[in-house]
């Protein structure tokens, strides 16, 4: 910027360029936020193909092997509630939700 030779209007100038300043830098911050988010949306996103690729691969034998079980689900918990209906709980490998109930009723 030129020098400034009307003294009158100094102050005013001085605002206006400190006013921009922390408008670019407030613009420069969410420039940094949106990239950040542009890298977890990508990182997210390998992580589903992959799992979807897993499942892919599994629908495409047409069953479900012991083999293929393995790879899609880590660890099963079995518990006996007291009126003798059961919880299971599958802990899956990949991403998927976090948690699914299913009850099935039956007579004991």
């Amino acid at each position: 910027m030129g020098k400034v030779t009307d003294k009158s209007r100094a102050e005013l100038y001085d605002s206006m360029i400190e006013k921009r300043e922390k408008e670019i830098a407030e613009l420069q911050r969410k420039i940094s936020d949106f990239r950040e988010y542009d890298k977890v949306c990508k990182q997210r996103q390998q992580a589903l193909t992959s799992t979807s690729s897993l499942l892919d691969d599994i629908l495409s034998e047409g069953r479900i092997s012991d083999a293929n079980l393995r790879m899609l689900v880590s660890e099963v918990t079995v518990h006996q509630n007291e009126n003798k209906s059961l919880d299971v709980q599958f802990e899956m490998n990949g991403d998927f939700a976090d948690s699914t109930t299913i009850i099935l009723e039956q007579e004991f």
